[in-house]
């Protein structure tokens, strides 16, 4: 390996290092549940899309998010605004809506440069792809879950 390809392995890890790191932000603030941050072995691409699709529908009962997690995530989503958040006793009047779309737009931004920039990941491209889907929907949290998914594959690749 010649020193610019090391070079730009080292710059790879630093990226997926700081990636690491906001996603490691967000569990500290609202644990590993919140926005399904928890590592899974038997989680992959095909499950994730399949909870996708099963939330809300009425076809099985209730999941293990507790009641604040799915405040959150209906917050980060746009479903509830901020008052109502804050009325059930989380985080009153901080801003919590526009904080987590920032920190959705920056790491989504972050995997998109990096699928982009090295062919490798291909194969993590619709992971990707459907981030970008839910944060033009303005669904902040489902993004940030999608974009951890994505995340998952590009280390793995």
């Amino acid at each position: 390996m010649n020193d610019l390809e090391m070079q730009e392995l080292r710059e790879l890890q630093v990226e997926l290092n700081q990636i690491g790191e906001d996603f490691a932000d967000l569990e500290d603030i609202f644990g590993k549940q919140a926005f399904g941050f928890a590592e899974d072995a038997g989680s992959s691409e095909a499950l994730d899309a399949l909870d996708v699709e099963l939330e809300n529908s009425g076809l099985i009962g209730v999941d293990s998010q507790s009641v604040g997690q799915k405040s959150l995530m209906a917050l980060a989503d746009g479903e509830i605004d901020e008052q109502s958040f804050s009325m059930q006793g989380w985080f009153p009047d901080l801003g919590l809506g526009g904080w987590l779309k920032k920190k959705a737009a920056k790491i989504i931004r972050k995997i998109v440069a990096l699928v982009k920039r090295y062919k490798k990941y291909a194969k993590c491209t619709p992971a990707v792809t459907k981030a970008v889907a839910l944060f033009k929907a303005r669904k902040y949290g489902s993004a940030l879950t999608q974009a951890y998914s994505a995340y998952r594959c590009i280390k793995n690749a």
